[in-house]
């Protein structure tokens, strides 16, 4: 799992979600912005329409934050990520969310390096 220095707080999160660029899947939203830590930084949102319990959400939370952690590269990388899953994440189960998260993150300058 990510160590709390790894975490987005409140105000972070909401600042990559207003001013990060986005990329998209049918599955999963990530937005991302270059910060200034020298670290990456992870933020998980799961909306009411996925999952209206929020046991449910959690459970959706947890599952891509595993998925993040098995996918993301090793080097540090400067940026804070906002990944949101969609509807239709739901009907997809643990490895097709893995393979769908890296085959988006390949599109963004994380793993351009």
């Amino acid at each position: 799992m990510f160590s709390k220095k790894n975490r987005l707080s409140s105000a972070e999160f909401s600042r990559t979600i207003k001013k990060g660029k986005g990329y998209s899947s049918p599955a999963l939203h990530v937005k991302l912005i270059k910060n200034s830590t020298g670290y990456i930084r992870i933020g998980v949102g799961v909306s009411k329409q996925l999952a209206t319990r929020p046991t449910k959400r959690n459970y959706y939370k947890r599952i891509l934050k595993n998925t993040l952690f098995a996918v993301l590269p090793e080097k540090d990388t400067p940026y804070d990520v906002v990944i949101i899953a969609r509807e239709s994440a739901g009907d997809k189960s643990f490895e097709e969310l893995k393979k769908d998260a890296k085959d988006l993150l390949q599109k963004t300058p994380i793993f351009s390096k």
